[in-house]
């Protein structure tokens, strides 16, 4: 790459999208998966295990807890979204099965997934057309303003988070999904969990002088 084609590419890349993604399908067999750690009050061999490349969760009868998370640095996101697809096969000890959570220091997402309806935690529950114990795909997707969740393509919240966005956040964050709660068994099966976020990168002062300096040195360079 010649010199002023150099410039070009360094000013043009000043405030680029920074993204984070999660991508877990279970095919590999290995638990829990690569940057996730296990919490739980039973043994994590009894809880989870993959097969025919689906992660099998099963709490029954344990009055136990368990689940997989993650730390990240998941604040200072402009947009993310989340997705999983889950097949709840029984429960017990109360209409609770499984949850998801984004936890960081712009916001809270907690859901908690439930035959018929999520309860969205300190937001209230919201029902949609449940169709037995079959595979259902549950996406929530937010930005600064709020967030929706839909379970099979049907919208069942729109509205804002637990805690208002904090716009000056500090670099931590979490994410964490299974069964959280000792007094609520289930068996249910995920197909893939996945997770992405955006950062709109604001371009400091100083780079958006530098970058003008690098443009007009590239096309006078071209000029020569």
């Amino acid at each position: 790459m010649t010199l002023r084609y150099t410039v070009f590419a360094l000013a043009l890349s000043a405030g680029a999208t920074q993204v984070f993604s999660i991508d877990e399908h279970f095919t590999s067999g290995y638990l829990p998966p690569a940057g996730w750690y296990y919490d739980g009050s039973i043994p994590r061999s009894d809880a989870f295990w993959t097969c025919c490349s689906v992660l099998n969760v099963n709490t029954m009868g344990t009055n136990g807890y368990a689940y997989f998370g993650r730390d990240d640095d998941l604040a200072l996101r402009d947009r993310w979204q989340l997705q999983t697809m889950i097949q709840i096969l029984a429960e017990e000890g109360g209409p609770w099965a499984t949850f998801f959570q984004i936890n960081n220091s712009q916001f809270t997402v907690d859901v908690s997934i439930h035959p018929g309806y999520v309860e969205v935690a300190g937001l209230g529950n919201y029902a949609f057309p449940w169709r037995g114990p079959i595979w259902h795909t549950y996406f929530a997707t937010g930005d600064k303003s709020g967030w929706k969740m839909y379970v099979n393509g049907d919208l069942v919240y729109n509205g804002g988070y637990r805690t208002p966005y904090n716009p000056t956040p500090r670099p931590y964050g979490s994410l964490a999904f299974g069964d959280g709660n000792g007094g609520a068994d289930a068996y249910w099966q995920m197909d893939y969990f996945r997770y992405s976020s955006e950062l709109d990168s604001p371009e400091p002062a100083w780079m958006g002088a530098a970058g003008l300096v690098l443009i007009a040195a590239g096309y006078f360079g071209r000029k020569r």
